[in-house]
C-alpha cells in the first residue's frame, strides 16, 4: 500500500543521493594490464595465510618479490638462530 510506496520512494531517494556522491569518486579504469585479470586476491591471500605454495605463479614477479622481501600478507618470516 501507501506505506510500502513511501519506503520504496525513500530507498530510491537514498540510492540516487549515494550515486551522486560516488559519481566523482568512481571512475572507469582506462589503462590496465589484461595479463593480470586472472588473479583473484582472495585465493592468493588464502594460500599465503595457510603457508601454501603456488601463489607465486599466480602473481607478477614484482609482486612475488615484494611479498617475500617485506614478508607481506602473512608470508612467513624466516627466523634466524644465533649461537652465543
Amino acid at each position: 500500500g501507501e506505506t510500502l510506496a513511501s519506503i520504496q520512494y525513500l530507498i530510491r531517494l537514498m540510492i540516487n543521493q549515494q550515486l551522486k556522491q560516488w559519481k566523482n569518486i568512481v571512475v572507469d579504469v582506462e589503462k590496465y594490464n589484461p595479463d593480470v585479470l586472472h588473479i583473484f586476491t582472495n585465493e592468493i591471500m588464502e594460500l599465503l595465510k595457510n603457508g601454501q605454495t603456488g601463489w607465486e605463479s599466480k602473481v607478477p614477479a614484482k609482486v612475488e618479490k615484494l611479498v617475500k622481501e617485506k614478508y607481506l600478507f602473512g608470508y612467513p618470516f624466516e627466523q634466524m638462530e644465533f649461537e652465543y
